[in-house]
């Protein structure tokens, strides 16, 4: 998604959009568009290791 807004330079992946399509940057509307990204890999959180007990 890309600003509306022709002095603005925001843009959000579509996976990452929010729902109200507003720009975060100037909070200008939305509109679709293509650019061509490399994949996003969303790894999981690492659960913190714990402690080991002496018993």
């Amino acid at each position: 998604m890309k600003c509306k807004n022709p002095e603005c330079k925001a843009w959000v992946r579509d996976e990452f959009a929010s729902s109200e399509q507003s720009c975060p940057i100037c909070k200008g509307p939305m509109g679709r568009s293509m650019k061509h990204l490399p994949a996003v890999q969303n790894k999981p959180k690492r659960q913190p290791r714990k402690p080991k007990s002496d018993f």
